[in-house]
């Protein structure tokens, strides 16, 4: 079994003594209880794999860096969410290429090609310095309070001898003054107490934080995507790309957004109504007059979401229709929780609306 393997078990007890939030994701899933189920699921789905198939899956799947774990998970996850609609063949050879997937619903075989989209390794440092963080105020047991982070401006991990020991100190004297937090390593924290607590520790909340979605940073990598397997693409089968968006703030509506370019309103002025809307073209399908990645019958865009009751993450997709492909598929093919599809159109135009 994959979770009894003797390489898990090695990288196990390598992180025995580690927090959760400071482990590769690999050793998360292998010893977290919430994860049960998932890795039931994982390792039902490698044994069902090609033996060549499994092999390579697992080599890249027991990994402690982020990005080969990552990328493998989710195509060991999208191979059992693909058999909710027709049989599912990992790495076929078809016409001299391997994509990922060829799937069979009734007489339709369609050719899915996968891409794991993320978090860049800046990111995700930055999101165990926070949440180390966190868990150091967490773990504070006296005095409780309520405690509202308002800035976290880190440069690498904190130093936390001193900043636990400030921070204890701060409560214990001056609570009710603002706290701040500066160390040798350039690191900035901010708080303030919301209220006292009668019991449990301390508490926190935040922080905030703004950002800015730009869908062009989706552009090369569907790009690259579209211009795979020539030859398949070329042939009679539908052409369907697999987007898994590791980072939440992102959306299928971006991804939309980057096919097909933002969707701009005409409003009337002199009553304020919206009369129009229409999409301004600055997606990657055109190219001023010209319409590009025909052979791109759709796109399937992937979040997991964990469920409690499973025990799992399990991914939730949205499908995005190619209304110009060569090779169109009915979009209600795939079961997913929305569908960006062609509602009417004229001999120039299409209307597509989230369904």
């Amino acid at each position: 079994m994959l979770f009894d393997s003797p390489e898990i078990t090695a990288i196990l007890s390598k992180y025995a003594n580690e927090p959760d939030f400071a482990v590769p994701e690999v050793v998360f899933l292998a010893r977290s209880p919430d994860l049960m189920g998932e890795r039931l699921l994982i390792e039902q789905v490698m044994l069902s794999l090609p033996a060549s198939v499994r092999k390579v899956w697992k080599s890249r799947f027991i990994n402690t860096n982020h990005s080969p774990h990552k990328s493998t998970w989710f195509q060991i996850m999208l191979a059992d969410w693909l058999a909710q609609t027709g049989s599912t063949n990992p790495e076929p050879t078809i016409l001299g290429n391997n994509p990922d997937f060829l799937v069979t619903a009734g007489d339709l075989n369609i050719v899915v090609e996968a891409k794991a989209i993320l978090k860049t390794d800046d990111m995700r440092h930055q999101e165990i310095w926070k949440n180390e963080v966190q868990w150091l105020l967490n773990d504070i047991s006296a005095p409780s309070y309520a405690v509202y982070i308002k800035r976290l401006k880190l440069q690498s991990r904190i130093d936390v001898t001193k900043f636990l020991d400030t921070v204890i100190y701060w409560l214990q004297t001056n609570s009710k003054s603002c706290f701040h937090f500066e160390d040798n390593r350039g690191n900035h924290v901010a708080l303030e107490t919301i209220w006292e607590r009668e019991h449990g520790g301390v508490a926190t909340i935040g922080p905030s934080g703004s950002f800015w979605l730009n869908p062009q940073k989706f552009h090369r990598p569907l790009r690259k995507k579209a211009g795979q397997h020539k030859a398949i693409r070329g042939s009679e089968y539908p052409y369907v790309i697999a987007l898994y968006l590791e980072d939440k703030i992102y959306s299928a509506e971006e991804i939309a957004e980057a096919w097909f370019g933002r969707l701009s309103a005409i409003v009337d002025i002199n009553t304020g109504t919206v009369v129009d809307q229409r999409i301004d073209r600055s997606g990657i399908h055109f190219y001023g007059s010209k319409i590009r990645h025909r052979s791109v019958t759709g796109t399937l865009v992937f979040h997991d979401v964990f469920d409690d009751r499973k025990k799992s993450r399990m991914l939730q997709a949205w499908y995005i229709q190619n209304p110009y492909a060569n090779k169109p598929i009915d979009p209600w093919i795939f079961p997913v929780s929305a569908r960006f599809v062609v509602q009417n159109q004229n001999n120039r135009n299409y209307e597509m609306e989230w369904k």
